[in-house]
């Protein structure tokens, strides 16, 4: 019976004293001199291999436990990550987005949300008889604005806040827009204070990203009222609401040359954009309020110009009233009280199936106003009567494509004027300079107005002077002259 003769195994250590006991065996039996060089040398090999082994064997372990330690500290952040999540989830606070990126507590009392848009353009301007030392045509890309927006609650659902930055189209220099609180005092009252729009045209209350054209109309840069600090309140109702407030005064729009200067009236209360009240800087006092009744439809809907498929047919009419008083910054400066007042009426329809109008007219005088350089503005009575209207309908072919077409004429009060060559008036002769535009454009909305492309033509039909205004495309021409065209194409994307 044959027997199997099982071997341990051994480790490296032992091999190779198993192999040295053989060797030194053999060099008994051959003989101590003969082989001990060969000896030596076989045991030299054995133990650079051996510390080979134990070299591997070390950095293996070593490894490994570096390899152990970081995947542990991945489990942990890992871990630690998915309880977040969890007691984000359970305690019912929100992060994500929501037409913008919100976050918002569990309670829904604070919130915080973050949005904003963008306009870039390609604009051409044509004139046929621009001021001498001007050119012809102008043309380039601009960044007409740009605009980061944050609003939310705080304490409760009956506070509200908002900051708006904003970059416009003349330099790169970030300014503030909106700053302001609102506490809502009952239902459908609503109280807010800070710098803001106070109530008056109702085309510069819906937002340059909501216009039915790429830029707003050149009567409502003449009439706007652009942002001012102060307070309003407001009562909303189901049918109807009203808006009153009282701030450190609004435009008294006059030239739009950038040949004079335009103090802005958050800083000096309500003198700018070409024409100063008589040697003044300080508002005394400055009203305005408006009224809107809603005939159909809902108010949100109202917050753009277009009318899109599927939403309901409703119209919107409005009326509003201002005035302002401001006085000399110094009794030295001499010169009056220099007065502004006007009214104004509207109406947005929004007709169904993709359909919508919308027409305003207002009314302003001016009193005891001269321009910068001191030269008389006004009529010989010392007043200035200034008056527009506007009428404009747009028109979805397809559910994407509207078409838009805008009509305006206006009146600057002012009687007509010789010029210097850089177009800066001088002095006035009799008569009117009237402003009359008409706009066709059409707009491809990818989303609605979060992505949407523009373009539109504008044609000038009188002499551009008291009307004009370069940040919206219009250049002022030469006294006398008349026809201007102006070609924009735009695209605004929102976040």
């Amino acid at each position: 019976m044959s027997r199997e003769c099982r071997v341990p195994r051994r480790s490296p250590e032992s091999a190779a004293c198993l192999v040295s006991v053989v060797l030194l065996g053999s060099v008994s039996s051959v003989g101590a001199d003969a082989v001990d060089d060969e000896v030596q040398r076989e045991i030299a090999a054995l133990r650079a291999d051996l510390d080979e082994v134990r070299a591997q064997r070390d950095g293996s372990t070593w490894l490994t436990a570096e390899r152990t330690a970081e995947i542990r500290e991945i489990v942990r952040d890992t871990l630690a990550d998915a309880d977040g999540r969890t007691s984000l989830a359970d305690s019912g606070a929100f992060a994500g987005w929501d037409k913008g990126f919100v976050f918002r507590s569990a309670d829904g009392n604070w919130s915080l949300r973050v949005g904003g848009f963008t306009q870039f353009r390609w604009e051409f301007n044509q004139r046929e008889n621009p001021p001498s030392g001007q050119n012809e045509d102008n043309w380039g890309f601009v960044t007409a604005r740009s605009k980061l927006t944050f609003s939310g609650g705080m304490i409760d659902p009956t506070w509200m806040w908002r900051m708006q930055l904003s970059v416009g189209s003349t330099d790169s220099t970030l300014v503030t827009d909106d700053v302001w609180v609102q506490k809502e005092l009952a239902a459908g009252v609503f109280l807010r204070v800070g710098q803001q729009r106070f109530p008056w045209l109702r085309e510069d209350e819906i937002s340059e990203s909501s216009t039915l054209f790429v830029e707003r109309s050149a009567l409502n840069w003449f009439f706007r009222q652009n942002r001012s600090d102060g307070m309003r309140l407001e009562v909303q109702q189901d049918a109807w609401r009203v808006f009153v407030g009282y701030s450190n005064g609004m435009l008294v729009s006059g030239e739009g040359s950038p040949q004079l200067t335009t103090p802005s009236p958050i800083v000096t209360g309500g003198v700018t954009n070409g024409i100063a009240p008589n040697n003044v800087s300080n508002t005394d006092y400055c009203f305005s309020g408006r009224a809107e009744w809603k005939l159909g439809g809902r108010w949100e809907q109202f917050d753009d110009m277009s009318s899109y498929h599927g939403e309901d047919g409703g119209a919107v009419l409005g009326i509003a009233a201002m005035g302002q008083q401001n006085r000399p910054n110094s009794p030295a400066n001499g010169g009056g009280d220099a007065n502004s007042y006007g009214v104004t009426a509207d109406a947005n329809i929004d007709l169904g199936s993709g359909a919508s109008l919308f027409a305003w007219g207002a009314y302003r005088r001016v009193e005891n106003v001269t321009n910068n350089a001191g030269t008389i503005r006004l009529n010989d009575n010392g007043s200035a009567n200034q008056w527009g209207f506007q009428i404009q309908a747009g028109f979805f072919v397809t559910e994407a494509i509207e078409l838009a077409v805008r009509c305006e004429y206006g009146d600057s009060g002012y009687v007509s004027n010789t010029a210097l060559a850089s177009g800066v008036v001088t002095q006035r002769t009799g008569g009117g300079d009237t402003l009359s535009v008409a706009t066709a454009g059409a707009t491809y909305h990818i989303q609605k107005t979060r992505i949407k492309l523009s373009a539109e033509v504008s044609y000038v039909f009188d002499t551009l002077q008291d009307f004009a205004n370069p940040s919206a495309g219009y250049y002022k021409d030469a006294p006398g002259s008349n026809g201007q065209t102006v070609v924009r194409a735009q695209v605004q994307w929102m976040f």
